[in-house]
């Protein structure tokens, strides 16, 4: 279970949430669950402004990390700036919408490193 809070007044606003991740996969039938600590659930969608983005549920989208996606958009956004946080919101939507390279970047890393062929053995007769 995630938790995270945003604290904020007239003057500024505070993002904070934990670092446990829980993975949920099933083994011969039977659910598995195991945690794991370190997490980044929080990111800076802005290089010069300072805007925030939480996530929770779900660590990518489409097999993509979050971050490989919010460090995408950052790089896209550069040095312009958005007039607010609703415009930096349908900015990313946006992006997220018309973005069609992840596939490439997911056919660019493959799940499992490739594995050499064995050793061809000869025998002699």
């Amino acid at each position: 279970m995630t938790s995270e809070i945003c604290v904020m007044n007239r003057h500024a606003l505070v993002l904070a949430a934990d670092s446990a991740v829980a993975v949920t996969r099933w083994e011969r039938g039977r659910k598995e669950e195991r945690y794991f600590k370190g997490t980044n659930k929080i990111f800076q969608l802005s290089a010069v402004q300072p805007i925030g983005l939480m996530i929770f549920d779900t660590a990518d989208l489409h097999r993509v990390p979050w971050e490989v996606v919010v460090k995408d958009f950052r790089s896209h956004l550069g040095r312009r700036k958005c007039g607010s946080v609703a415009d930096y919101a349908a900015e990313f939507f946006d992006f997220i919408k018309n973005h069609t390279s992840y596939t490439e970047w997911l056919a660019s890393r493959p799940i499992l490193p490739p594995v050499a062929p064995p050793p061809v053995s000869r025998t002699l007769a």
